[in-house]
């Protein structure tokens, strides 16, 4: 730096914290190792990990649960349509409900659903500032 160059207080702060994380070292017989910097790239490593370790233990959790969620909404529509179906005189639920209007309309409904969301995701953009 040159004389009467001021330099704000976060920025002296970064260079203390590097050259006294250089000053840390090791005496070997007339030298030295430095090792301030290996160490902290050892914490800031280890930390990483452990990061990714608590990210995937909570990604599995969440996984699970929205398995759940997605499994019991699609018990419900079953017995919402079939349910519906069999107060109404106008839908054929004879036969195996897979293949009766009843089970049409379980497969249409998400279907429906899914093709909306397909049409609807081509309208939004990510606008990241």
């Amino acid at each position: 730096m040159t004389a009467g160059m001021k330099v704000s207080a976060p920025g002296r702060r970064h260079v203390r914290h590097h050259l006294a994380r250089r000053e840390l070292a090791i005496p070997t017989g007339g030298t030295s190792i430095a090792v301030g910097d290996a160490l902290q790239r050892g914490v800031d490593t280890r930390a990483w990990q452990w990061g990714n370790s608590m990210k995937a233990e909570a990604d599995a959790t969440a996984n699970a649960a929205v398995a759940d969620l997605y499994l019991d909404a699609n018990n419900q529509l079953n017995t919402m349509v079939d349910t519906w179906a069999a107060t109404r005189t106008d839908v054929d639920t004879t036969g195996d409900a897979s293949n009766g209007e009843a089970g049409t309309l379980t497969n249409d409904i998400p279907d429906g659903h899914d093709r909306g969301e397909r049409t609807a995701s081509k309208y939004l953009t990510d606008t990241t500032n």
